[in-house]
């Protein structure tokens, strides 16, 4: 009787059982939360893979040319991107400036373009020299031109790729 006794009052094994326990939930929480962060990755995977499959992207320096003259490729978006529907072009356009107030932006983005470029960043730096040759477009657009004092978006342009 006193064994029995002893084994009913022993407390020896319940710590061990409630480890057991808590181990087994910890495991638990972490098997649920890596599947569901393993579904999103994969969704997200197979959107970017659906959304970027037909995107061409052009070479940092590749500026092609129709008849030896200069055409320009965009450096850090695609041409579609900047004169395609509801591109950049398009978007500038709805600003509703004045050539004035367009110049003074492409004289901001030749400065950023520039700034980017000393801290060599050139990814950036042909973002902005993408962003001038829409300005200049609209400027186009509008019956107006950079102004000769401006650096223009051809030099810009070969001095972001040879970087």
């Amino acid at each position: 009787m006193k064994r029995k006794n002893n084994f009913i009052h022993d407390q020896s094994g319940a710590v061990t059982v409630d480890w057991v326990i808590l181990g087994a939930a910890i495991v638990g929480i972490g098997m649920a939360s890596v599947i569901s962060v393993r579904t999103g990755t994969n969704d997200l995977g197979a959107d970017t893979q659906a959304a970027l499959s037909g995107v061409e992207v052009a070479s940092l320096g590749e500026l092609g040319g129709l008849g030896g003259g200069w055409e320009f490729t965009g450096l850090f978006t695609t041409r579609e991107w900047i004169e395609g529907p509801g591109g950049l072009v398009e978007q500038i356009s709805n600003w509703n400036h004045t050539n004035a107030q367009l110049q003074n932006n492409y004289d901001n983005y030749a400065r950023a373009a520039q700034r980017y470029l000393d801290q060599g960043n050139t990814r950036i730096a042909g973002l902005m020299v993408d962003h001038m040759y829409a300005v200049e477009q609209v400027m186009a657009n509008q019956g107006g031109t950079v102004s000769s004092a401006s650096v223009s978006v051809q030099s810009m342009h070969g001095t972001v790729a040879a970087a």
